[in-house]
């Protein structure tokens, strides 16, 4: 967090300092996406990507004529929903006959559905390359910390077949002891700017950094495995 606050301050001070050298801005839009799981299988995992709003300012700096920096300092809400079927090897213990008991090897499914919703402090930091008069590919990083959110859900937890044990339903909340604070990922885009100053823009993002704290979908039985925010921004700038 302080060094993305760091970060943040040398922003506006640079911009403070350089003046006119340095075109600055405002955008808004809405981001499309959610967490991509690194293994997927079709027959026991779903999701339903969610919309949420991301704004920012932002100031460029023109390093050539057709090629500039630019940083920005905005916010992002990241939502979805998403279920999952966990089988995981246990044991139980049964009375096989009358008074005999013992441990036998068994197994649990675990129906798991949940949505989640994150807000992000987001610094992304990329070159702007002019392809054509007043076009741009954009591509560089994305330094975002998670300020606050949810990620709650229930799990119908279902040992052995036949009906032995009953179903239990419980409920999760993974937000804040399960999920990374720090984000960090790539960013591709390109963004067309109109003499007047209007600027429209598509971008995509994809997380470097687990979405989960390490260890996580070990503890779940899903050994491996791994969330990766990757979402799509649509929206509409002003350049000042």
């Amino acid at each position: 967090m302080k060094k993305i606050l760091f970060l943040a301050c040398a922003f506006f001070v640079t911009q403070t300092t350089w003046g006119q050298e340095i075109d600055w801005g405002v955008r808004a839009g809405a981001i499309f996406g959610g967490p991509i799981p690194t293994n997927v299988s079709p027959d026991s995992s779903d999701g339903t990507p969610g919309w949420g709003p991301s704004l920012a300012v932002w100031a460029s700096y023109a390093l050539t004529p057709k090629l500039k920096v630019r940083a920005e300092l905005g916010y992002s809400y990241k939502a979805a929903d998403y279920s999952l079927l966990i089988r995981t090897d246990t044991s139980v213990t049964l009375e096989l006959l009358p008074g005999i008991v013992d441990t036998v090897p068994s197994f649990y499914f675990a129906d798991v559905n949940g949505s989640l919703g994150l807000h992000y402090l987001e610094l992304p930091i990329f070159i702007q390359y002019e392809t054509f008069p007043r076009l741009h590919l954009n591509a560089g990083i994305n330094l975002g910390y998670l300020l606050a959110g949810s990620d709650d859900g229930t799990a119908d937890i279902q040992i052995g077949e036949g009906g032995i044990f009953e179903d239990t339903l419980t409920t999760f909340a993974n937000f804040p002891d399960e999920l990374q604070r720090f984000d960090l990922g790539v960013l591709l885009g390109s963004s067309y700017t109109f003499d007047f100053g209007l600027e429209l823009e598509i971008r995509g993002y994809r997380s470097l950094t687990g979405l989960y704290r390490k260890g996580f979908f070990d503890s779940q039985g899903l050994p491996g495995n791994q969330n990766f925010n990757t979402q799509v921004f649509l929206g509409a700038g002003w350049r000042f």
